[in-house]
């Protein structure tokens, strides 16, 4: 009963298996690390195209959406 789990292995792998491994693509990643990759590259974006966003926000919101008389609040009964 030979089970090849990664635990039961107890040498490094050779060159050539690594090298096979890279060529297909099959190398252990980080979650952490693409996730915080993908962090920073956000904010980035974020702070990059803010000053434009707010720009693009405020003429908007006046045009969409056009400051009329507010209507008083009033309770029921």
């Amino acid at each position: 009963m030979s089970d090849n789990s990664a635990q039961d292995k107890t040498e490094r792998p050779s060159e050539h298996r690594l090298r096979k491994a890279q060529e297909e693509g099959n190398l252990p990643r980080s979650k952490e690390l693409v996730t915080a990759l993908m962090m920073i590259a956000s904010a980035l974006l974020l702070s990059a195209f803010s000053d434009g966003l707010a720009i693009w926000w405020m003429i908007f919101s006046t045009t969409a959406w056009p400051r009329t008389k507010p209507t008083p609040l009033t309770r029921p009964g």
